[in-house]
Order: C-alpha cells, then structure tokens, then sequence
C-alpha cells in the first residue's frame, strides 16, 4: 500500500476500500485516474462499464448514421445521375456543410458573393468611371 493510502474507516477497509490523502505532488494525475476508473468499473452497472469500453466505437457509429440520413439522397441523386463517387464523397459533404454558414456570413458583410439558385459566383470589383 501507498504510503498516504490506509484503509478506510468503517469498516470498509475490510471489504478492501482504501482512503487516500496524498500530499501536494505526491500522487501523479494518471495513476488518480485509473483509480477513478478502476473504482467507477467495480461499482458501475455492467451496461455503463461496456459503454466506456465500446466508446469510440459508439461515437463513430453515431456521427455514421447521422451522416448517411443526412447525405443519403443526395448520393443516391448523385449516383442516378452518374456523377463519379468514391470514399471522399461524405466527407466532402460533410466540408461543405461546415463551410456554408461561412459563406453566408460572408455575404452579408462584405456584400461579394451572387447567389442564383444552385450557382454562387464572386461579384466582379465595380469599375469606376468619372
């Protein structure tokens, strides 16, 4: 045991709770969180633990499906209309969708971009005559 570990009051020590009061730079910050993983696993519900264990793969399989059901008909136009796809497909959509507002907020400060249905083109510098 650790020494500023000792076991807890109570009687929990038997059960083999353990108190900690570490000094300032004592206790370095990796070792305290596996301690609160370690104790959150022993007591958590096993559903939660497998959803600590599984989270990156949940993330992944969430941001997923989002994508697909926002993207999924205009691939599928893409495809009927026999535009090239490939892997970079949703992430070229997902950039797109990112840098819209951009765009947007653009066009209301500077006044620079012509929007026409489907077409945006950059409004040509107004030339001066005098």
């Amino acid at each position: 045991m650790l020494p500023f570990c000792e076991p807890t009051a109570y009687g929990l020590g038997k059960a083999g709770w353990v108190s900690a009061t570490p000094a300032p730079g004592q206790i370095d910050l990796e070792m305290f969180k596996q301690w609160i993983d370690e104790s959150y696993r022993a007591q958590a519900p096993k559903k939660l633990v497998a959803q600590l264990d599984g989270g990156i793969a949940t993330v992944a399989l969430i941001t997923t499906l989002i994508v697909f059901s926002l993207h999924s008909g205009e691939i599928w136009l893409a495809r009927v209309c026999g535009f090239p796809l490939d892997w970079r497909m949703p992430f070229a959509l997902i950039m797109r969708d990112l840098m819209l507002p951009v765009m947007f907020i653009d066009a209301l400060i500077y006044d620079d971009f012509v929007w026409h249905g489907a077409e945006m083109t950059v409004r040509e510098a107004e030339e001066t005559t005098g």
